[in-house]
């Protein structure tokens, strides 16, 4: 016990620090403690546990005193392992220094062992001693003539054609595609209508698609002033009476149906075609 306290001890002031020792419940161990110069201590010998009234308490008023323990109220065992501890010098391979060199020695040769084993261990080629002649056959082998091939002759270089250098020199330019045209919206449905205007009207073709509504007057003066391509979150449609009435932000657009150019055509059908597809 006490060896082990003391160890603990030593490496903790090696290190800056204090020792605190727990679990003190006897005034032997309070006493082999003070022995080994343990600078505080906390167990049931000081108090029990308390609440934090009871812990203010006593750090307001401090603990009373107590009386220390004469060295030789100690037991005799550890008694006897702390006057060894603090009189007898360590001997042997037991001393700090003894075991730094034990340690040292041991770390030489480990070092050792890990550089010449892999020379021990590896094995090296055979030797031909030098004393040896070397065989008959050996010695025909080196004597004997090499044939040498004779260099195959140099084929004359191609001059290529005037006309092939020509066209590597100056290649054809190529023709850039002309981009591909936008592809028109798909027609659902379309009918002849007459354009009403509060003074006269014009003619042309309604369309239906599926991206919205668009509108073409056959006359080209009518085109810029009355054709449109609406999507369908851009107008509003509805039925006045046989007309139908498209609603734009800042116009509003009535359509008959062109009895002459379609005939039994209704404009209801366009009106249905926009419902079904907004």
């Amino acid at each position: 016990m006490a060896s082990i306290i003391n160890a603990v001890k030593a490496m903790a002031h090696q290190l800056g620090l204090r020792v605190v020792a727990e679990g003190i419940e006897k005034d032997e161990q309070l006493a082999l403690l003070r022995a080994l110069d343990c600078e505080m201590g906390q167990g049931f010998l000081f108090s029990r546990p308390v609440d934090a009234t009871g812990a203010a308490t006593l750090l307001t008023a401090g603990m009373p005193l107590r009386e220390p323990v004469a060295l030789s109220a100690l037991p005799a065992m550890p008694m006897r392992t702390v006057n060894a501890l603090r009189t007898t010098a360590p001997s042997g391979w037991r001393g700090v220094a003894t075991r730094r060199w034990l340690y040292a020695a041991a770390g030489a040769v480990v070092v050792v062992l890990s550089v010449g084993l892999p020379r021990l261990v590896g094995t090296r080629p055979p030797e031909t001693p030098a004393n040896e002649a070397p065989s008959p056959a050996g010695r025909a082998d080196l004597n004997a003539d090499i044939p040498l091939t004779p260099p195959a002759a140099e084929l004359p270089l191609a001059t290529p054609s005037p006309s092939r250098t020509a066209a590597r020199r100056d290649p054809a330019p190529a023709t850039a595609a002309p981009p591909p045209a936008p592809a028109a919206p798909m027609a659902v449905t379309s009918l002849r209508v007459v354009h009403q205007h509060r003074l006269g009207n014009c003619r042309g073709l309604l369309v239906v698609t599926r991206d919205g509504v668009d509108y073409q007057p056959d006359e080209a003066e009518h085109q810029a002033k009355d054709g449109f391509t609406f999507e369908y979150t851009r107008f509003l449609s509805e039925m006045s009476g046989d007309s139908l009435v498209i609603r734009s932000n800042n116009r509003d657009y009535r359509f008959k149906a062109d009895v002459a150019g379609n005939g039994d055509g209704h404009i209801e059908r366009i009106d249905a075609a926009i419902a079904r597809l907004r």
